[in-house]
């Protein structure tokens, strides 16, 4: 039965890039955004309004029942058609607000990396892809880059809701147990931040060739509407450049920053 491992945090914040270089390693298995995560949260929710488990079961018995059936339901999922891997990384947003669901599964703290980047990044990678597709969205709170940085920042937008995920995350005392990965810094010197991903999660390191990083998860990005662009540049790990100037203007950007001071100051102080 592989090990399981857990990738979720921040949209555009390089988490595709990581499971690409994670993939070079042949015990590791890279999963394309998954649904895992959303199942398993189904199904405690589903399980918390049973009324014949409740009826059959005292709570603790359900409790450690429901467990045992999180547990089997993560390895079950990667029993079977991963090759030769030992290792399975799942990828998925929703894992950060899953801290203690996993925690009780597995009778240990997860491993969960948690990539992230300066929100101004996100914003400028968002609005880069709306303005690809601006048939998409022209009135009401899309109509101006300001309305559309508010928008996505909202807790029921894609941006704002995982970092609402990571912001309570923090305030339940979990950041010890996590491994938080700026983009940044993946980007522009990735060999000490992948060493550093491997001696998190105690495993043997592997010789990665950031020269040649190649696609090998694949997603159908229709799905995920204009913002889901899962393909990355073969080829070298390049840094990524600071645009948000460009594309949300010098004013914007700093009230970004300060409207979101509980972020800044907890990753990019």
């Amino acid at each position: 039965m592989p090990k399981v491992y857990f990738v979720g945090g921040l949209p555009r914040a390089g988490s595709t890039l990581l499971m690409q270089i994670l993939a070079q390693n042949p015990a590791f298995h890279s999963s394309p955004t998954s649904g895992l995560c959303s199942l398993v949260k189904a199904m405690t929710q589903a399980n918390a309004t049973n009324e014949e488990e409740k009826s059959n079961l005292r709570p603790d018995e359900q409790r450690k029942r429901m467990q045992r059936g999180v547990r089997g339901l993560i390895d079950g999922w990667y029993s079977e058609d991963i090759g030769e891997a030992r290792v399975a990384f799942d990828k998925g947003r929703g894992w950060v607000g899953q801290m203690e669901m996993l925690n009780h599964a597995y009778g240990e703290p997860p491993k969960v990396l948690v990539p992230i980047r300066d929100l101004r990044g996100i914003l400028t990678s968002a609005e880069k892809l709306w303005r690809s597709n601006p048939e998409k969205w022209q009135q009401g709170d899309m109509a101006t880059v300001d309305a559309r940085c508010v928008n996505w920042l909202s807790g029921q937008s894609f941006i704002g809701s995982a970092a609402e995920r990571i912001k309570d995350m923090l305030h339940r005392g979990h950041a010890p147990d996590v491994l938080f990965i700026r983009m940044e810094d993946l980007t522009t010197n990735p060999e000490p931040i992948m060493k550093s991903v491997y001696e998190y999660l105690r495993e043997p390191y592997y010789s990665h060739d950031f020269s040649n990083v190649k696609q090998a998860t694949h997603e159908h990005d229709p799905v995920h509407g204009i913002y889901g662009d899962h393909d990355i540049k073969e080829g070298p790990v390049r840094p990524i450049p600071e645009e948000w100037d460009k594309y949300l203007g010098a004013g914007l950007a700093e009230r970004i920053k300060n409207d979101n001071a509980w972020f800044y100051q907890a990753f990019y102080q």
